[in-house]
């Protein structure tokens, strides 16, 4: 049976980066409270989630981000994940070609995986086939066409 995308849930980076919940979905801790980490042993879940907070902050600094979407095994509360995966959607009147220096690395995959330990794809909301909400929902899906965990993060300033 093939998953059917619903709308992508929206949470801050904060609640993305330590979860209230194990992989398997079993809430510990006050599961509904995202301000305090709960992980403080997991390092690499650490070095991943500051990876991701750098990420976004680049992202946001370009001032043409329309929506930020995280997938993948960093979303479902992997302890250790290696990477952090991410679909980014930029505002149609973005020129890749006019981003400044400090921000070219997020839209060359091979350097954002190389070097910022992500493997991040973007489009400008334009590019989108069927639509932005279409392009989100595909990143839903495995090739195998099972769900996939994902988030779109959220501003909370």
């Amino acid at each position: 049976m093939q998953y059917r995308p619903a709308a992508s849930p929206r949470a801050t980076l904060a609640c993305i980066q330590f979860p209230r919940r194990y992989a398997d979905g079993r809430a510990y801790g006050r599961a509904a409270r995202c301000d305090r980490p709960l992980w403080p042993q997991y390092s690499q879940r650490r070095r991943v989630a500051r990876r991701l907070e750098h990420i976004y902050a680049l992202a946001k600094a370009g001032r043409h981000l329309a929506r930020f979407i995280v997938f993948g095994s960093f979303v479902i509360a992997k302890l250790a994940p290696n990477d952090v995966d991410i679909f980014i959607l930029m505002d149609d009147d973005f020129d890749v070609s006019q981003v400044p220096v400090r921000l070219q690395i997020l839209f060359d995959h091979t350097a954002a995986q190389n070097f910022l330990g992500a493997s991040l794809f973007w489009i400008r909301r334009c590019a989108a086939l069927g639509g932005e909400q279409a392009a989100i929902e595909h990143w839903q899906i495995t090739g195998s066409g099972h769900q996939r965990g994902i988030v779109e993060v959220i501003s909370n300033d």
